[in-house]
């Protein structure tokens, strides 16, 4: 005991390398359980200029114990080949909704905190924030019920408020409107700051998977301001990637597979992470107008790239197909004509592809609706 003591003291005193001391410890040790939470920055926990798979820092798989970590960055790359990554989905409906109910049992039913909880995604963060607020003696809303339907227009106030010591990492990060911040601002350490305006701009699309090949250089440049080159935007998409922020469908659309066209490059983002995109966005945007814009722009081009690439543009077709009617809901007049045109470019596509006969939109001489997002299933002989 008195030598393990001497080696911290040594170690606090600069003179010897804590980690070492640390493993050495536990080495001697038979069993041991380490836990090293919110391990968002891993060079932080490794010897400096070394990689953390090195296995010289912290992180060593070593000894009759358990290491476990918690992190946002879900590389096998960062953490070496010893590592196993347990990815942390969000929550089936069963013990999402038991959250809900335990933290406010007066709310209303099982079954109303599982819609709810589904409302929510299944996210554990979100899930605490609407139960602690159903459960406060001064809520407005006090059932899962109602507080599930003033989601649709009071989320920005539900969650997606600012709070006023979100700088702080350790508050951002228990707060939904925050949370995702924190990764976004350690990629723009990382130098990856175009992974922020890319959540923003995938945020403004439909709750749908969406082909990579829609956010382009250009569309970037036009919302930033900045030149953006290809590199840049794969480095975006794969930081968003291996910080969970987006992802890629569990179950890729098989509109090619029948005939060997292969389905195009997709993401998806969960549909919190998309709401509270959309909220901040809208929030720190100054010209917001100039995203939906040239959003609108890029979305219409796609549809004449798909037409044009006949047979092989048809699976690319189905995954625009949710997306487009946001472009019914643009109040720039100059546009309407050459956006109705492109709405009805790929419903021909789809048609002519087999896709169920669904409008994507009905128009008339004197109005523009617009009719549920849908993905069509493309039946490819």
């Amino acid at each position: 005991m008195w030598a393990a003591e001497a080696e911290l003291q040594s170690a606090r005193a600069g003179r010897a390398s804590l980690p070492d001391v640390v493993w050495r410890q536990l080495g001697l040790a038979r069993r041991w359980l380490l836990v090293l939470d919110n391990a968002d920055e891993p060079q932080e926990i490794g010897p400096a200029g070394e990689p953390l798979a090195d296995y010289r820092g912290w992180i060593r798989p070593h000894g009759r114990g358990l290491l476990v970590m918690t992190s946002r960055d879900c590389s096998p790359q960062t953490w070496g080949p010893r590592a196993r990554l347990l990815p942390l989905k969000p929550l089936p409906a069963l013990p999402a909704g038991q959250i809900l109910l335990d933290a406010a049992p007066a709310a209303g039913t099982a079954e109303q905190a599982r819609d709810l909880a589904m409302r929510l995604g299944g996210l554990p963060l979100a899930l605490h924030a609407a139960g602690t607020y159903l459960a406060g003696p001064t809520s407005r809303y006090r059932t899962f019920t109602t507080y599930g339907q003033t989601l649709e227009h009071e989320l920005p106030l539900l969650l997606g408020a600012e709070h006023p010591d979100a700088s702080h990492p350790r508050v951002a990060r228990t707060v939904v409107r925050h949370t995702w911040e924190v990764s976004l601002d350690q990629l723009a350490r990382e130098g990856n700051a175009l992974a922020r305006p890319v959540l923003r701009l995938l945020a403004l699309l439909a709750e749908a998977p969406v082909p990579l090949s829609l956010i382009t250089p250009d569309l970037l440049s036009a919302v930033t301001g900045d030149d953006v080159t290809v590199p840049a935007l794969e480095a975006a998409l794969a930081g968003l990637h291996r910080y969970g922020l987006l992802d890629r469908p569990c179950s890729p659309g098989n509109a090619g597979q029948a005939s060997g066209i292969s389905d195009p490059a997709q993401v998806v983002l969960h549909s919190l992470i998309r709401e509270i995109n959309a909220v901040a966005l809208a929030a720190g945007a100054p010209h917001l107008a100039t995203w939906h814009r040239a959003l609108a722009e890029r979305l219409t081009a796609a549809v004449h790239e798909v037409d044009e690439q006949g047979r092989a543009g048809w699976p690319a077709a189905v995954l625009l197909a949710p997306h487009l009617p946001m472009l019914l809901d643009l109040p720039d007049p100059c546009f309407s004509t050459h956006h109705r045109t492109a709405l009805g470019t790929l419903a021909h596509v789809l048609e002519h592809g087999g896709a169920s006969a669904k409008p994507v939109c009905s128009t008339n001489a004197s109005s523009t609706s617009r009719a549920a997002p849908w993905a069509p299933s493309m039946p490819i002989p």
